[in-house]
């Protein structure tokens, strides 16, 4: 910018015409006439000032007067820091390896405490969907016939022999005997011949070959003692006393026979004598529960 000026100034001083003109000189003076001295003199450069960050002035916060109050949210003081649970491991037990125990095995019989008889072969009686007047007192076996009576409930004694085993029907006042030897009659019917005040047992009767088998008591006795075919065939009873208990009897439309054991099983007696059942639990027909205990069955003779 100073140099532009200068130029300026240097052109405006050529531009202007010599009007100087020679004059007389006078002794007088010691110097000739100059002319007059233009003035050479530079101006001042012109400062603009620019402003700085230094010379800034902060903006000024302009406030109104309202009806209001404006309030500045301000953050929340932070919580303070809990200390948190370190958790520790908690011991576990190791249960130290125990001797495996073995378990013996034990017979177990299906219907205490009957004795076990030779087992038998029976002809199963198969069930067939029959409508009938009258129902059975039992669930199995089902019969393919229907009952020919109504059921009826009386006292009864049970007792098992070396061959089969009797029962005494109270309200019948009959003895049933079934042979579990194979022959026949598989069955037979007795009228009971004892009375109250009798002798319950032949104390000069010939003692049994072995201290587990007994002479029978009470009417099963009178009719074993006095029926040598009986005696023969069935053999020595298997336990001292009876066992007396609640039995049910029902006859089918075919004479077949059912009773009831001591043990919830069914005894079937078939018409004509020609075989026996026995029922147990399922009602599965055997002659007896031979098949819990095979080591104590006997081979049919």
């Amino acid at each position: 910018m100073r140099f532009s000026f200068l130029l300026l100034l240097i052109l405006l001083a050529a531009c202007v015409p010599d009007s100087t003109t020679e004059l007389p000189t006078l002794a007088a003076f010691e110097s000739s006439p100059t002319r007059a001295a233009v003035s050479t003199s530079t101006p001042s450069p012109i400062v603009v000032p620019v402003g700085t960050a230094e010379d800034e002035s902060p903006l000024q916060v302009v406030t109104a007067e309202a009806d209001y109050v404006l309030v500045t949210p301000t953050n929340p003081p932070s919580k303070t820091p809990t200390e948190t649970e370190t958790p520790t491991a908690t011991p576990t037990y190791t249960p130290q390896p125990t001797r495996p125990t073995t378990a013996t095995a034990t017979a177990t019989a299906l219907i205490p405490p009957t004795r076990v008889v030779p087992f038998v072969t029976a002809v199963v009686i198969r069930s067939i969907d029959v409508v009938c007047d009258s129902t059975w007192f039992f669930i199995l076996p089902r019969p393919d016939t229907c009952p020919a009576t109504l059921a009826t409930t009386s006292q009864a004694v049970y007792q098992e022999f070396e061959n089969g085993l009797m029962i005494w029907i109270q309200h019948q006042d009959t003895i049933y005997v079934m042979y579990s030897d194979f022959g026949e009659p598989a069955w037979e019917s007795f009228e009971d011949q004892f009375d109250e005040g009798m002798l319950e047992i032949d104390e000069t009767w010939p003692l049994p070959p072995d201290d587990q088998l007994f002479q029978p008591r009470r009417g099963f006795g009178m009719l074993w003692r006095s029926n040598p075919a009986v005696r023969a065939r069935i053999g020595w009873a298997l336990d001292e006393w009876e066992v007396p208990y609640s039995s049910t009897v029902q006859v089918a439309e075919d004479d077949a026979i059912f009773l009831q054991d001591p043990y919830n099983g069914i005894v079937t007696l078939l018409a004509g004598q020609q075989d026996w059942q026995r029922y147990i639990g399922d009602g599965s027909p055997t002659r007896l529960e031979l098949e819990l205990i095979p080591t104590l069955t006997a081979t049919p003779g």
